[in-house]
């Protein structure tokens, strides 16, 4: 028995065909197919071809051609010969093609051959980037009738693949109608669950890239309906509430969207590692207003102006208590990048805070005299700002961050004075300082 064997026909089932060359030729497939030395199985699969090609162009008609040809092709790929298998698949093509058998075995044959073929010729004019030759070839082999119909496994497996580098060729060509096209026949036709879903959601992911907000939504909404319930499908059930969060930013509905990354998050159980956590992160991070209070105006005499202060204070302290508490969701996906930023957005509400009480507005006579009082009042919000700016500045010290937002945590925490008693650990980390001029880019992530 053959320890080789292509499209179901090995040497075995060939004993009985007739022709020196053909069954010499299959013989030697095998022993090609058993040696270990490189050297040996390329020298016996070049052998073998020539003696398949000799008996393939002595009968053309014989019912062994179309195996002969391709076992000829075959040996010629792992012979490294790869343009002299690609002259022989063509043939397959242009011959065998137009043939048909009343036997449905044969017929089935015939049709496996001629797949293969088509599979083949796309598969080398991709790798040489003539990605019309290639979806020319793999176009045959999803669109034609005669594969959608043939019952074999090898056809199938073909078409199925064929399909997805087909989706994989019009991506790169950005051509997303035909991609999504391609990866819906994918869905379609592949039974590899984990392929499935991804062909499903890269239609989302393709509508997205083209700019088609509304189609986003509604791809992505059918994915998330499929696999509700799959317990596989977590990662990408959360990618997906994100693009339609995305989608549907600047509409009222954006923020209910960002709700929904967060508690699809949660369901889907991710560690804080993993990368769709981000998208949760940078979900819980969005959804927390930015902090702006009203400017002070203080009007009377100076008793009411004190009074009306510290009123004002202890109502900014709650509303600012509340923001920064706010950001605790932000902090418990433990994502180091929308940390650091979180730890910067409650550093500035509480600077936001200061600069509300320094810059209160209030009777020009009593100005002067009330400069240091409001500067007292001020001060516990400085410090606060800066212990937060501080742990920005250490986290995206600890996790190499580039991102200019913590450029404003290192500008703010060497421009002002140090608090009293601030702890060492509220420093500016060593061999950080604030950015000179022009700072540079985030990396791409």
């Amino acid at each position: 028995m053959s320890l080789f064997v292509v499209c179901g026909l090995s040497s075995a089932s060939l004993v009985h065909a007739q022709g020196h060359a053909l069954r010499e030729g299959m013989e030697v497939f095998d022993r090609a197919a058993r040696a270990s030395d490189d050297a040996t199985r390329t020298a016996l699969y070049e052998r073998a071809a020539l003696l398949l090609l000799e008996w393939a162009n002595a009968d053309p008609t014989h019912p062994t051609i179309p195996v002969a040809l391709e076992n000829a092709a075959y040996a010629l790929e792992q012979a490294g010969r790869r343009q002299s298998a690609h002259g022989i698949h063509q043939r397959i093509v242009d011959t065998i093609a137009p043939l048909h058998d009343p036997d449905p075995v044969a017929q089935m044959q015939l049709d496996r051959a001629v797949a293969r073929a088509y599979f083949r010729l796309g598969y080398e004019a991709s790798r040489s980037f003539e990605d019309d030759g290639a979806i020319r070839a793999f176009r045959m082999l999803v669109d034609s009738p005669r594969f959608a119909r043939s019952p074999d496994d090898e056809v199938r497996r073909f078409r199925n693949d064929a399909a997805h580098n087909l989706a994989m060729l019009y991506e790169r060509g950005e051509r997303w109608s035909d991609a999504a096209r391609a990866y819906r026949l994918l869905a379609d036709l592949a039974h590899d669950d984990r392929l499935v879903r991804i062909a499903r959601f890269r239609v989302g992911e393709l509508a997205w890239r083209s700019g088609d907000q509304a189609g986003t939504v509604r791809a992505f909404s059918d994915f998330l309906t499929r696999y509700a319930h799959d317990s596989e499908s977590g990662a990408l059930r959360v990618r997906a509430r994100w693009r339609i969060a995305q989608a549907r930013e600047g509409q009222t509905s954006h923020a209910a969207a960002l709700r929904d990354v967060v508690a699809e998050h949660a369901h889907a159980g991710l560690s804080a590692d993993h990368p769709a956590s981000e998208h949760a992160a940078e979900a819980s991070f969005r959804l927390v207003p930015r902090f702006s209070p009203a400017r002070i105006r203080l009007t009377g005499n100076a008793r009411r102006v004190r009074a009306e202060l510290v009123s004002r204070r202890d109502r900014l302290e709650r509303e600012v208590g509340a923001v920064v508490a706010a950001y605790d969701a932000v902090l418990a996906h433990r994502h180091p990048r929308w940390s650091a930023r979180a730890w910067v957005e409650r550093g500035r509400a509480y600077e936001a805070v200061e600069r509300a009480i320094r810059d209160a507005r209030m009777p020009r006579a009593l100005a002067e005299s009330m400069r240091e009082e409001l500067r007292a009042q001020a001060e516990p919000f400085r410090c606060l700002a800066r212990m937060q700016y501080a742990r920005a500045a250490q986290l995206g010290h600890a996790a190499a961050l580039d991102d200019p937002e913590l450029d404003r945590a290192l500008v703010r925490l060497t421009a002002g004075a140090a608090c009293p008693d601030e702890p060492a650990r509220h420093a500016v980390p060593r061999g950080l300082s604030a950015p000179v001029g022009p700072t540079s880019p985030p990396l791409a992530r």
